[in-house]
């Protein structure tokens, strides 16, 4: 006997999967990021073509707050930047400040990439800076910030990694 099984790809690209409930989003290099849903019920893509894609880019054109892109959150709602959101994927506690500046270099190059091979996406975010958050997942507060090249701390990071009296 045989037996086949036919499946639908339900993925963020899909056309079969335009309408379906949003999935976790995709990872990084750096781990499994927003494992606890911190994008839950925002519009996620994981690929710059395609339905989908164009649908993102539309969104983030008409200052749509957050649009997930491979597991990073992108908005163009701030005046003259492109925000990057990176959910942190531990718990910031644990998190060297090492870990934190290349998770978000990681985002920086993956947003410069996107803008290099997508007319479209750089359309958008031409004449805009580019500003990565490193994000708690559960509270949204901010942990650190790249900009212009410069990693900023914040005084939430400072005051998490305290240690003794």
């Amino acid at each position: 006997m045989v037996v086949a099984a036919v499946s639908r790809r339900f993925d963020n690209n899909s056309d079969n999967s335009f309408g379906a409930a949003s999935l976790r989003p995709t990872s990084l290099s750096m781990g499994n990021v927003g494992a606890k849903g911190f994008y839950a019920g925002t519009f996620q893509v994981d690929e710059p073509q395609g339905q989908r894609w164009a649908t993102a880019l539309q969104l983030l054109a008409e200052g749509q707050e957050l649009v997930v892109y491979r597991g990073i959150g992108l908005s163009l709602s701030a005046p003259g930047l492109v925000v990057v959101e990176v959910p942190a994927w531990v718990d910031v506690d644990g998190m060297p400040q090492d870990i934190a500046t290349r998770d978000l270099s990681n985002a920086e190059a993956m947003v410069l990439d996107l803008a290099r091979s997508d007319a479209a996406f750089a359309a958008l975010a031409s004449g805009r800076s580019v500003e990565v958050r490193l994000v708690d997942e559960s509270y949204g507060w901010v942990y650190a910030t790249l900009r212009d090249g410069a990693t900023t701390f914040t005084e939430t990071w400072s005051r998490r990694h305290q240690t003794g009296p």
